[in-house]
C-alpha cells in the first residue's frame, strides 16, 4: 500500500509540473528571473532561467519587495546547489523547487510561516535543510524522496505535517519533533531510514516521540498504544483488517483523518475525556464496530446510542457501520453529518432531521439495505453520489423540493408526504 501510494504520489508531483505553466498578464523579467507584480505592488518570482549553482534570490525588484517564490518557480533546475531566500519572503508555493536534483542546500528566512506542498520533493542531492521556528506548517509531499537527507529537526513552532511530508527520504535517520504537534498526515514518514530501521517499532506500531505515525497494516488481534501518545496520525491503521480491539490511553488528544477506517474486525471503540479532535471518517466502514463510547467527561464529544456526536451534537460523526438496529432518525440538532453513514449495512430506514440543508458525497454509500430515507424540505442540495450503491432506495420527501429533484435525476422512486 505504501509502495503504491509513493508511485501515484510521484506521478502527481510529475503531472503537475508538466500539465502546469505560470503564465501572467503581467509577468517580466529581472535577469534571469521572471516574475510578475502582484495586487499589493509586491513581487512574486515565477521562473528561472540561469544556470548557477549558488544563487540568493533579491529581496527587492526595482523597488518593490519580493515577497513570494511563485508555483514551480526553480523547478526541473538541475544546476542549483545552493539557495538563499531573502526575509522580505514570506511565501515558498508549490513545488517550487520540485525536482532541483543537484539542490545541496537551502538557508529559509524565518519570515516563512509555510513550507507548502511538494515544495522540496524530488531533490536527491539535498543533504542539509533549516527549518526556522517561524514556520508552523509543513505540506504535503513537501520533501518527498529527498533521498539524501539524513536528519531533520522540526521546530516547536510547527503543529500541522501534511501527507507524505518526508515519506521515501530514504537516508533520514534522525528526526527530531515540535512538542507541539496536532496534526500528522497519513505516511508522513514512511520509506525513510526510521521507518525501515526495525528496533523503532513496538509491537507492530512506530511512534516518533509521543507520536504515533505508523502502523504495520497486517497488525492481527488487540492493540494497546503505549501511554504518553498525545497523536494518532491520519491512515495509520487504514486498513488493519485483522485488528480487533484497540486500547486508546488517556494522553490521546487527537485522532486523525482515516485513522482506523475500514478496520473491519474492530468491534469496539471508546473515547476517553482527554480527546479533543477527530478527523473526518476516522471509523468509517468498520463494519464490526456495533458501538462508540465518549467518556461522559470529555467536553469535545459525546455518544447516544453507540453514535458519535460532537459535544452539542450539531454534527454527527460517525455512525458505526456494523450497528445492528434497522432504522434512525437523525436528531433535529445536528446540521452536519458528511460520511458519517457510509457502508452502514444493516441500516433500512433513516429519516433525517429538520436542521440539515445538504447532503455530501458518499453520505450514505454502500448502505445497500437502504430502502427509505425521509428528506424534509430543509435540504437544499443533494450530492449525485451520496446514495451509491443504494440500488433499492425510495426516497420520502415534499413535493417541488430537492427531494423530489434528485430521485427524478437519478431514477429513484419518489414517494410525497405532503406538499
Amino acid at each position: 500500500m505504501r509502495k503504491v501510494l509513493s508511485i501515484l504520489m510521484c506521478m502527481v508531483l510529475v503531472l503537475s509540473t508538466l500539465t502546469f505553466v505560470n503564465i501572467s498578464t503581467n509577468a517580466e523579467t529581472y535577469g534571469d528571473f521572471e516574475y510578475q507584480i502582484l495586487e499589493d505592488n509586491t513581487i512574486e518570482i515565477t521562473g528561472y532561467n540561469g544556470s548557477a549553482t549558488e544563487l540568493e534570490i533579491p529581496s527587492e525588484i526595482d523597488g518593490k519587495t519580493v515577497t513570494s517564490i511563485g508555483y514551480s518557480a526553480f523547478r526541473w533546475n538541475d544546476s542549483l546547489s545552493k539557495v538563499t531566500i531573502p526575509n522580505s519572503v514570506t511565501n515558498i508555493g508549490e513545488s517550487a523547487f520540485n525536482y532541483c536534483t543537484s539542490l545541496l542546500s537551502v538557508i529559509i528566512p524565518k519570515s516563512i510561516t509555510s513550507i507548502s506542498w511538494g515544495a522540496f520533493a524530488h531533490c536527491i542531492s539535498l543533504t542539509n535543510i533549516t527549518i526556522p521556528d517561524s514556520v508552523t506548517s509543513i505540506g504535503s509531499s513537501a520533501f518527498f524522496e529527498c533521498t539524501s537527507l539524513t536528519n531533520i529537526t522540526i521546530p516547536d513552532s510547527v503543529t500541522s505535517i501534511g501527507g507524505s511530508a518526508f515519506c521515501d527520504c530514504k537516508s533520514l535517520t534522525n528526526i527530531t519533533v515540535s512538542k507541539h504537534i496536532t496534526s500528522i498526515g497519513g505516511y508522513a514518514f514512511s520509506g525513510t531510514a526510521y521507518y525501515y530501521d526495525k528496533s523503532n517499532w513496538e509491537n507492530g506500531i512506530l511512534y516518533i516521540d509521543n507520536y504515533l505515525v505508523d502502523a504495520d497494516k497486517k497488525f492481527s488481534g488487540v492493540c494497546s498504544i503505549k501511554d504518553g501518545t498525545k497523536v494518532i496520525a491520519d491512515e495509520v491503521f487504514y486498513p488493519c483488517n485483522s485488528l480487533t480491539s484497540v486500547t486508546i490511553p488517556n494522553s490521546v488528544i487527537v485522532i486523525g483523518n482515516d485513522s482506523f477506517r475500514e478496520c473491519k474486525l474492530l468491534t469496539n471503540i471508546t473515547i476517553s475525556d482527554s480527546v479533543k479532535s477527530i478527523g473526518e471518517r476516522a471509523f468509517s466502514c468498520c463494519t464490526s464496530l456495533a458501538s462508540i463510547s465518549v467518556d461522559v467527561k470529555n467536553q469535545n464529544y459525546c455518544s447516544v446510542e453507540g453514535v458519535l456526536f460532537n459535544k452539542n451534537q450539531t454534527k454527527l460523526m460517525c455512525y458505526p457501520s456494523g450497528k445492528t438496529a434497522g432504522s434512525y432518525t437523525i436528531p433535529d440538532s445536528v446540521t452536519n453529518m458528511d460520511e458519517a453513514f457510509s457502508v452502514s449495512e444493516f441500516l433500512k430506514s433513516i429519516i433525517i432531521g429538520n436542521s440539515i440543508t445538504s447532503i455530501g458525497d458518499y453520505a450514505f454509500s454502500g448502505c445497500s439495505s437502504l430502502t427509505n430515507i425521509t428528506i424534509p424540505d430543509s435540504v437544499t442540495s443533494i450530492c449525485d453520489s451520496a446514495f451509491y450503491v443504494c440500488d433499492d432506495l425510495i426516497i420520502y420527501g415534499y413535493t417541488n423540493s430537492e427531494a423530489e429533484r434528485y430521485a427524478n435525476d437519478n431514477g429513484i422512486t419518489f414517494i410525497s408526504i405532503g406538499v
